[in-house]
């Protein structure tokens, strides 16, 4: 079953309806409103209207995310922590690579 059809609230200029359209049939919300603007500028009045009308009607997205978006949401604070776990770990070796020239400049002095 399709994902149902809401405003969107990340991607919206007046009201989300252009940015709900293209979240649903998963195509960019700028193309949407090209569509809406040229249908304004040859349909005119009623169209007008329309838009306000579908804005007043569809719902707004829940808060919850999906399942999907939780997911990626995971992934990316996991690969976070694995960047800076790695990074702590370079600069660890780094350090003891350090001392060890170090220790046998001195040595060699």
């Amino acid at each position: 079953m399709k994902e149902k059809l809401y405003l969107s609230k990340e991607d919206k200029k007046v009201m989300g309806v252009c940015g709900g359209l293209g979240e649903y049939f998963d195509i960019d919300s700028s193309i949407i409103r090209i569509i809406f603007i040229l249908l304004l500028i040859f349909v005119e009045g009623p169209f007008f209207i329309t838009y306000f009308i579908i804005g007043a009607i569809l719902p707004n997205k829940p808060y919850r995310k999906s399942n999907e978006e939780s997911e990626e949401r995971k992934e990316s604070i996991s690969e976070e922590a694995n960047e800076e776990v790695n990074e702590e770990a370079n600069e660890e070796v780094n350090e003891k690579i350090n001392e060890q020239v170090n220790n046998e400049e001195n040595k060699d002095k």
